[in-house]
């Protein structure tokens, strides 16, 4: 058990001395520094600073017993006040990042944005291209050759669909795949935001994933364990392939949608 509650410890951001202190610290009433440098056979110098660390998060009480410092471990509770203020400091980033961004976003309104290629590799460029997808204002266009979960992190493609939701992005997708099963637990996502039609692909075969939105138009794919993506940022490109999309949008056959984004063509 202890050594599952150190690696947890870790997980949030804890090094291994500094869990091993609060956990000793835990199982006694009350230690010194001496006493948990005994105990550990850490220097006591070093155990200081742990103790200094985690009474800054609130983990560890200091207390005086005399002229003693003697330490103890907050109550287990103390773990829910650091996740409320890790979530009030992640609150803060965000609007720290969007007023920094509107402020930027003013200052380019004059320059000329001129045509850009971006490249990108391998899984870690795949999911950045996901992700930037996610700026899409109003719709974003999809052509896909499969489910984002086939081909990245379920965790990561999950927490993608919530942001959708959280963003309002409404999602056109267009498969030639006639059905496919559940790809999801956001039940807003596919009820409200997402649709799907089916063209055949001996009129649109698709071989990449597409993604269009604002000015961007983006492709990427993965065989064979070759990972690659595009972004080409062209107004007029976008534009052009917003209405290609469009086209084969009003000529492909609407699916019915059922529980977790199930989909197949409306007979």
């Amino acid at each position: 058990m202890a050594d599952n509650i150190d690696e947890l410890m870790q997980q949030v951001g804890f090094s291994k001395d500094e869990s091993s202190v609060f956990l000793l610290l835990n199982e006694f009433e009350t230690l010194t520094a001496l006493e948990i440098s005994r105990s550990l056979e850490i220097p006591r110098t070093s155990v200081y600073r742990y103790l200094d660390n985690l009474k800054d998060v609130g983990l560890v009480l200091e207390l005086l017993d005399g002229k003693s410092r003697i330490f103890k471990a907050s109550s287990p509770r103390a773990f829910e006040l650091l996740v409320a203020k890790h979530e009030a400091d992640l609150e803060a980033y965000k609007n720290a990042t969007r007023s920094i961004i509107d402020v930027l976003s003013k200052h380019r309104k004059n320059i000329v944005e001129k045509p850009e290629i971006r490249h990108y590799g391998g899984v870690e460029g795949l999911k950045q291209v996901t992700w930037n997808s996610l700026k899409a204002k109003g719709t974003l266009r999809i052509m896909e050759i499969s489910n984002m979960s086939d081909f990245l992190n379920q965790n990561f493609a999950e927490k993608v669909r919530q942001e959708f939701v959280n963003r309002g992005v409404k999602v056109k997708e267009i498969t030639n795949q006639r059905e496919f099963g559940a790809w999801t637990r956001i039940e807003k996502l596919y009820k409200d935001l997402w649709q799907c039609r089916y063209i055949s692909p001996e009129i649109l075969p698709i071989s990449s994933e597409v993604l269009i939105y604002n000015n961007v138009y983006a492709l990427y794919g993965f065989k064979k364990g070759n990972i690659w993506g595009v972004e080409i940022h062209n107004k007029d490109l976008a534009k052009m392939q917003k209405q290609v999309f469009d086209s084969f949008w009003e000529i492909g056959k609407k699916m019915k949608v059922g529980k977790g984004g199930h989909a197949r063509i409306i007979k």
